[in-house]
C-alpha cells in the first residue's frame, strides 16, 4: 500500500473564501423574486452552505442601489454571505476593433461600485476567459482587454474597506496549460475549472483531474475551487460526484435546483423547508451530511493523499484520504467490500453491510469513512 500526498493541510486562520461552500441558484434574480431568494439562502444554509452567488437581473444594476441591496440584505438576513455576479455583456465583444473600450472600463467601475455600495461579500466575472475565438490579433485583444478589466475590478474590490470583496471567475474547456495562464495573469480568489463536472465517471479519470487542478493552483498559492452541479433526486451519479468534490481541500461551488422528492415532497429553492431532515429527500439529508463533516472535519484546508495498493479496492475504485476521513469511489459495476475497521460516515447510496461486518459500497457511488488508524507494528531492535 502507497499513499502519495498531492496536497499540503493549510496552517493557521485562513480567510473565509479558502474553505466556502457557494450555492448558485440557476434563475436571474429580479425585485420580484426578493422572497424567493431568502427561502432558498435559508434551505442552502440550512443544509450547510455559507455563500450564494446571486445572479441580478441587468436592471438591478442600472437603477439605484436600493435594489441591489435588497437582494443582498435578503442574502445576508439568511445567513449567507453574497456574491454578485455581472451581467455577462460587459466582458463580451472585447476583441472587436470598433469597441470603445473607455466605454465599457467606464460600465464594469459602475456595476462593481454598485455591488460594493449594496453591501456584496464578492463579484462574479462569469467570463469564459479562454472563449476567444477569431484571428490571432484579435485574439491577442481580447486577451489584454479582458486582463486590464480584471486588474480594474480587483482594484475597486480591494478599497471597499475593511472587508474588501472577492472576485471570482470561470474558465470552461481548458486544459491545466491555459489554466495556469489564467492563474499567472490574473489573480482571482476564486478561478473555477469545470474538470470534475466535465470529465468521465471513471475513477482515473476524476483522479487525474483533481491532482491536476491541484497542482496548477497549489504552484501559485491560489485556492482550488470545484464546480459541480448539486445531484437530482434519483440520480446515482450526480450524488457520487457531489460527494467525490465536497471531500477535496479547497472552496466548493454547486449550482442548480436542490432535489424534490417523489411525489412533491420535500424542498425546493421556491420553498422554505428549514431543516434538510424534515425534507423527504434524501438526497438533501446526504449533502448535509457531508457538509457538516466538511466542516467539523476542516476538509477544505486539509491535505490529500491518494491510497493505491490497498488490498480490498480494484480497477475502477479510487481512495483517498484527507484528514480523518477516507473517502471511496466506485465507478465500476460491482460492489466494492471495504474491512470493517473503517466506519461508515456517509454515502451517496444505500451502503449494505457483510455478515462479517464489511462494507459494500455499490458501483456508481462515492463513500466516506472514519480513516483507519495505522498502529505500528511491534518490532525489536538489536545493537
Amino acid at each position: 500500500m502507497r499513499t502519495s500526498l498531492v496536497h499540503r493541510a493549510t496552517r493557521g486562520p485562513a480567510p473565509w473564501w479558502h474553505s466556502s461552500t457557494i450555492f448558485v441558484p440557476p434563475q436571474i434574480m429580479s425585485e420580484r423574486s426578493m422572497n424567493e431568494v431568502e427561502d432558498s439562502c435559508r434551505l442552502a444554509v440550512s443544509i450547510g452552505f455559507d455563500a450564494a452567488l446571486l445572479s441580478p437581473a441587468v436592471s438591478l444594476f442600472t437603477t439605484t442601489t436600493d435594489a441591489l441591496r435588497a437582494l443582498v440584505d435578503r442574502g445576508h438576513a439568511a445567513g449567507a454571505r453574497v456574491i454578485l455576479r455581472l451581467p455577462d455583456r460587459v466582458f463580451e465583444g472585447l476583441g472587436d476593433p470598433e469597441l470603445d473600450f473607455d466605454a465599457r472600463r467606464a460600465a464594469v467601475l459602475v456595476l462593481v461600485r454598485g455591488a460594493v455600495e449594496a453591501g456584496a461579500d464578492g463579484v462574479d466575472l462569469h467570463a469564459r476567459a479562454d472563449g476567444l475565438h477569431g484571428s490571432a490579433e484579435t485574439v491577442r485583444t481580447a486577451r489584454g482587454r479582458f486582463s486590464e478589466l480584471v486588474r480594474l475590478v480587483e482594484a475597486e474590490a480591494e478599497a471597499a474597506g475593511e472587508a474588501p470583496l472577492i472576485v471570482t471567475a470561470a474558465i470552461e474547456g481548458a486544459d491545466a496549460g491555459e489554466l495556469r495562464s489564467h492563474l499567472e495573469e490574473e489573480w482571482f480568489h476564486h478561478l473555477r475549472w469545470d474538470a470534475l463536472r466535465d470529465v468521465a465517471f471513471e475513477s482515473a479519470a476524476l483522479e487525474e483531474a483533481l491532482v491536476d487542478s491541484l497542482d496548477a493552483h497549489d504552484r501559485l498559492g491560489a485556492v482550488t475551487a470545484w464546480a459541480v452541479p448539486l445531484p437530482c433526486a434519483a440520480d446515482a451519479e450526480g450524488a457520487a460526484r457531489f460527494l467525490h468534490a465536497v471531500s477535496l481541500p479547497g472552496a466548493l461551488r454547486a449550482h442548480g435546483l436542490f432535489p424534490i422528492a417523489e411525489g412533491g415532497a420535500g424542498a425546493s429553492q421556491a420553498q422554505g423547508d428549514s431543516a434538510p431532515e424534515s425534507a423527504a429527500c434524501p438526497e438533501l439529508t446526504i449533502m448535509g451530511r457531508a457538509l457538516e463533516i466538511r466542516a467539523s472535519a476542516k476538509l477544505a484546508t486539509g491535505s490529500l493523499g491518494i491510497v493505491e495498493g490497498l488490498p480490498w479496492s480494484r480497477e475502477g475504485v479510487s481512495v483517498h484520504l484527507n484528514g480523518p476521513v477516507m473517502v471511496v469511489l466506485n465507478s465500476c459495476a460491482e460492489p466494492v467490500a471495504v474491512p470493517r475497521t473503517a466506519a461508515l460516515l456517509v454515502s451517496s447510496a444505500p451502503a449494505e453491510t457483510t455478515d462479517d461486518g464489511r462494507t459494500l459500497v455499490p458501483p456508481c457511488a462515492c463513500a466516506w469513512f472514519e480513516a483507519p488508524r495505522v498502529r505500528p507494528v511491534a518490532a525489536q531492535f538489536w545493537d
